[in-house]
């Protein structure tokens, strides 16, 4: 009987990579118990199921690469306890490890965090500082790798559910770019091409040690380089320092999760020209009767020479430009590239191989019933970054592969429910701040990753199947009684069929849901004083590296001193706590009794305390919530005491602005007013029209 092969495709996240690691801890725990029940000869199905291939963008890539020497040493099932959240439990320690319990802004016993100051003291040769690489202190997660893949005991025997050599992809965005020409006819002799360059790269490493299946891939296996081929029996008792080939392995996981600005780009020892003349392409095109699938780079002849000299680049998040890299691992899976993998027309029901998507945030911005038709310059230049980024991941070529029901592609996303069975409004925790608002507190990615092994345990029993008459499923099964079968069925769709992974041993156990975690505003207030510490030595420093002009430098630090600091502190404070109160994800916002606000009441006073304005009115508040007004008004009296009552605009309308958010007494008083407008601007209220 052939395994069925399946890949996995684990989008970008930022802290929700805690989410995706949960699912992938259960996954391959689920897998484990099954194949141990075999092992034992106990009555469960006989089919087998091999993980062929992991591509990752992002938090996702990371995910991927972290895991794998995770797996290396075994599964070693533990629970941590959480105050006022509960018990949250794992397989994988050092996974687990890795995603909840060291990446932090704050570190809880004053560890390395990431609004430390450790990578700001670093210096060259000549002890002058190092420039600053980014927003965040990126050295951190140098040490939660060192931690992953360092000090491993025992290795655990290769596992039949893995493949021989796993094929692991991690997307990058390449800052210098491979160039490409298009040739055309009718210039010189000579005349270049239509140039271009790709900068929407990869890294393609294969994992030898994890797994005892032999899966050939046709179109992965062409482009296998052997010093991109590791074993992780390379890291079985490794000390002190990595070796090189396992530290290019990290700087390319790293490189595809390093958020632009916020996390430090990283270099990477690139490919030569012959390794990328080599590489394969997930195009349809490519494969012409009688011609080679490759694309030969436009490299500069310095760079063709016979000792291939290896082409560097520096590299950001691979999610800008390629953030579900699905189409790599469905390509991997292929048998005979470009042919589809086996679908139900092909006859006899032989679907065998499938991609699962982990994608934390799977839900697309509201598309805009109208357009505004803003041509303003400001409008445009703000659409043009969000427009490019959005087309770079847009693949056609994927919905159209997917146009038809092949039961080859399956999606895990976060579901949060209540106890009444009601889908929550929002899924987990680390979805604040764009992603990075995990790293707020422990607990909210403690949540995330239980959040994502219940997730998985559902998907395995629910929707990870294929129909009754299906050729895996019939052939796995056929061994069971019917006795044996009750606890070995689902209806996906309506659809009676037989789970492809099913749950057998300490799988099955039910994982328990937790309480959707808070904040108390003291460890809001700790945050940021901690970035503060930080933005207090960065934006000197950088001003030193960048500005060459004395008398430049020192009016920009006077202005920071004077103006910037308060801006950037009320900025980080009050862009949290609105976060935080619409996402129902903070305590209380005074002291640490807990609020009893409804969802119509914390959405207002998050808009309050938005730093997009500094005041609100009625109307604006009305356009912004689309609540009703009498709700509005309603609040703004019954919630009197939170609040601080403004100036009325030019148009007699009425301000607000929680109370410890009112303006100095500078601001407020009239005479001073156009005086205070030239160093602290005006106060922003939310009607554009309608001046204080």
């Amino acid at each position: 009987m052939e395994p069925f092969r399946i890949g996995i495709t684990m989008a970008g996240a930022i802290s929700a990579g805690a989410y995706s690691a949960g699912v992938l801890d259960f996954l391959l725990y689920a897998l484990d118990e099954w194949q141990q029940a075999k092992d034992k000869g106990e009555a469960v199905p006989e089919h087998e199921v091999v993980v062929t291939v992991i591509s990752g963008a992002s938090a996702g890539a990371m995910t991927g690469a972290l895991a794998l020497p995770a797996l290396a040493e075994g599964f070693k099932p533990g629970w941590q306890n959480y105050p006022e959240l509960g018990r949250v439990d794992y397989s994988l320690p050092r996974l687990y490890q890795a995603w909840v319990r060291l990446p932090s802004f704050v570190a809880p016993k004053g560890g390395p965090d990431l609004l430390g100051l450790a990578d700001l003291k670093r210096t060259d040769e000549n002890k002058k500082p190092l420039p600053v690489q980014s927003l965040l202190d990126s050295s951190v997660l140098d040490g939660i790798v060192d931690k992953t893949f360092l000090g491993l005991g025992q290795l655990a025997e290769p596992r039949p559910y893995i493949a021989q050599g796993l094929h692991l992809f991690m997307t990058h965005t390449n800052l210098r770019g491979v160039p490409y020409e298009a040739h055309f006819q009718g210039g010189a002799q000579g005349q270049p091409g239509y140039p271009m360059r790709l900068h929407a790269d990869r890294v393609h490493y294969r994992l030898e040690g994890l797994g005892s299946t032999p899966v050939a891939s046709p179109w992965a296996d062409n482009e296998c380089l052997e010093r991109f081929t590791l074993s992780v029996h390379q890291l079985q008792g490794m000390q002190g320092r990595l070796p090189d080939e396992w530290q290019r392995y990290a700087a390319a996981a790293l490189g595809s999760g390093a958020f632009p600005v916020g996390l430090s780009a990283r270099s990477i020892s690139g490919q030569t020209y012959h390794e990328h003349a080599k590489r394969s392409w997930p195009l349809v095109s490519l494969y012409r009767p009688g011609a080679s699938p490759r694309l030969e780079p436009s490299f500069p002849e310095q760079l063709k020479g016979p000792d291939n000299p290896p082409i560097s680049y520096v590299t950001v998040d691979g999610g800008v430009l390629n953030n579900e890299p699905f189409e790599l691992a469905r390509w991997t899976l292929m048998e005979n590239p470009p042919r589809s993998n086996p679908r139900t027309e092909d006859g006899g029901e032989c679907v065998d191989r499938a991609v699962i998507m982990i994608d934390p945030f799977p839900e697309a911005d509201p598309y805009p019933l109208t357009d505004a038709l803003d041509l303003s310059l400001m409008s445009v230049i703000g659409k043009i970054l969000p427009a490019m980024k959005s087309q770079a991941r847009c693949k056609l070529d994927e919905i159209v592969a997917a146009m038809e029901l092949s039961y080859s592609r399956f999606l895990i996303a976060p579901r949060r429910y209540d106890e009444q069975g009601n889908a929550q409004r929002y899924g987990i925790a680390c979805g604040l701040l764009g992603g990075f608002g995990g790293f707020l507190s422990e607990r909210f990615r403690a949540h995330d990753y239980q959040l994502g092994r219940l997730n998985c345990q559902r998907f395995l029993m629910e929707y990870f199947a294929l129909p009754e008459s299906y050729q895996v499923v019939q052939q796995g099964y056929d061994c069971l009684k019917a006795s044996h079968l009750k606890g070995f069925s689902c209806s996906p769709g309506g659809v009676a069929s037989r789970p492809l992974i099913p749950l057998v041993g300490a799988a099955v156990s039910p994982i328990q849901p937790l309480p959707w975690p808070r904040v108390l505003r003291s460890e809001v207030e700790e945050v940021v004083a901690k970035a503060m510490v930080r933005a207090n030595v960065l934006v000197p420093q950088l001003l030193r590296q960048q500005v060459s002009k004395p008398l430049v430098k020192g009016l920009m630090r006077l202005a920071w001193s004077i103006w910037g600091k308060g801006g950037v502190e009320d900025m980080i404070r009050f862009t949290l706590l609105s976060e935080l109160l619409t996402r129902d994800q903070l305590m209380s916002l005074r002291g640490s009794v807990p609020h009893k606000l409804n969802e119509e009441e914390r959405t207002l006073l998050a808009a309050l305390c938005s730093p997009a304005h500094d005041l609100r009115t009625v109307d604006g508040l009305v356009a912004e919530t689309r609540l009703d007004r009498q709700q509005v008004l309603l609040f703004l009296e019954r919630r009197a005491d939170m609040l601080w009552r403004g100036p009325k605009t030019q148009g007699g309308r009425r301000t607000y602005t929680i109370d410890e958010r009112r303006p100095g007494l500078q601001r407020r008083l009239v005479i001073l007013r156009k005086l205070t407008e030239l160093t602290n601007g005006k106060l922003e209220i939310d009607l554009p029209n309608d001046e204080l």
